[in-house]
């Protein structure tokens, strides 16, 4: 049900030099902060309280809620990636679509080295009421052009339905976490959660710590729990030395808390 889905490909980055490596990543990281000035790269997250409705079909195939927005995208600008079903929660459809703005292509120089831009770069909602089985509702738009979504995953909690969404860009791996989103399903609409906050609060005996979390935090709010990378004072960013540390959560007011964690050094 859709297209599959196009990875970002890193083969640039193979037999290159550390000092290479660094002036394509400043470099990079440079143009995406002149673009974010420049008024072009806009994320943009929208709770629709009740937008229009449209047929299933129509969402499975045009983006929708861009062409809402008056003259703002055709179908040459845009294109849907991938399309799924989440669940249904109380008589009331839920669907994900994932969309190719080709409108977020920024310059020629970044489009050269960051081929993948554009790509899985709006994250889009949808409901479909038990009532009218041929027309749905756009509830979620989040669009951000230097970012990659993966397709969200549903969790089933005590709490109710959370769904899981990766986002990827061009730094380290272990920063990715930052880019997850992660939403609760409550009073028939989604509500974001945060999970990231714990991190900016988390503390660890004097000469341990973190710099980042490699995977994704959907364990965190599957299991309620999460394995991390533990690193001692003056170990690189590529080599953690201290083990791993456990960390025990719970979803208090909508955000993940530490209730809890054991150190195992190496």
């Amino acid at each position: 049900m859709g297209v599959s889905l196009r990875r970002p490909s890193f083969s640039c980055f193979l037999g290159r030099s550390s000092d290479d490596l660094m002036i394509f990543f400043i470099r990079n990281c440079l143009l995406l902060v002149l673009a974010a000035l420049w008024g072009v790269v806009l994320a943009q997250e929208t709770g629709m309280e009740e937008g229009p409705p449209w047929t299933l079909e129509e969402l499975r195939t045009h983006c929708i809620p861009l062409w809402a927005e008056a003259d703002v995208a055709n179908e040459s600008d845009c294109e849907v990636r991938e399309f799924g079903e989440i669940a249904e929660v109380g008589g009331t459809r839920l669907y994900w679509a994932l969309y190719h703005d080709r409108r977020q292509r920024i310059s020629e120089l970044l489009a050269e080295s960051m081929t993948w831009l554009g790509y899985n770069s709006i994250l889009v909602f949808f409901r479909q009421e038990s009532s009218d089985e041929d027309m749905a509702t756009v509830d979620f738009v989040r669009s951000n052009a230097t970012m990659y979504y993966q397709p969200p995953r549903p969790i089933s909690t005590d709490r109710g339905l959370i769904l899981f969404s990766e986002g990827h860009d061009c730094c380290d791996s272990k920063a990715q976490f930052w880019n997850h989103r992660s939403w609760l399903w409550r009073s028939g609409a989604w509500t974001e959660l945060d999970i990231h906050r714990w991190y900016r609060e988390f503390q660890m005996p004097t000469g341990y710590g973190l710099k980042g979390v490699s995977g994704d935090l959907a364990s965190a709010l599957s299991t309620q729990t999460l394995n991390v990378s533990v690193f001692r004072d003056g170990d690189g960013d590529c080599c953690p030395t201290g083990g791993f540390v456990r960390i025990q959560f719970e979803l208090d007011n909508l955000a993940l808390r530490v209730v809890g964690y054991e150190h195992f050094p190496d």
